[in-house]
């Protein structure tokens, strides 16, 4: 009996040394799951600040976006003015270069071998001919913004304050004072 309880007693002592390091192998996993469980919690605290910072970063990439958007509309906006006023300037001065045009021929015959002739040169060679044909005793006469030799004639020295196609710019009328009381 005895020996009974003596190998009941061995077999409780192994029992109980198995149990403790049972015991403490699952304390050991409890404590790297904690252990890791803490790292999951810093990565999702990082994560959140990260996430925070990206957000703040988006706003500000949104916002100078949107700056760049309204100030590529504002230079569109400002090319299609300056196209658009440009368009004009070329239409008034296609219109002005035809109006001349058409009353510089108008009523001369194109067929004249002398106009067509002056007409053909550049306008610095006219201006040698005529500063030639003064010093050789022909007059100028000028006619529709070219000039044109005409013989026989003296020279007479004459100060033109205005070109012959010099127009009068039509002015606002500014609105009568109000009559006093």
């Amino acid at each position: 009996m005895e020996k009974d309880y003596e190998s009941l007693l061995k077999k409780k002592a192994m029992e109980a040394a198995q149990a403790t390091e049972a015991a403490k192998k699952l304390q050991q996993k409890v404590e790297e799951l904690q252990v890791a469980a803490q790292k999951k919690d810093d990565d999702i605290v990082r994560l959140q600040a990260e996430a925070n910072c990206a957000k703040e970063l988006i706003l500000a990439l949104e916002d100078k976006l949107q700056k760049a958007h309204s100030l590529a509309s504002e230079k569109e906006d400002e090319m299609h003015l300056q196209a658009s006023q440009k368009r004009k300037q070329d239409m008034s001065g296609t219109h002005r270069k035809s109006r001349s045009e058409g009353h510089s021929q108008g009523g001369k015959s194109k067929n004249n071998p002398r106009r067509q002739m002056v007409e053909d040169q550049p306008e610095t060679s006219q201006k040698r001919q005529c500063a030639s044909a003064l010093s050789n005793g022909l007059s100028l006469r000028h006619c529709s913004s070219r000039m044109h030799l005409k013989p026989g004639t003296s020279p007479a020295p004459q100060q033109v304050l205005f070109h012959s196609s010099f127009k009068v710019p039509k002015l606002k009328t500014p609105n009568p004072p109000p009559p006093p009381l």
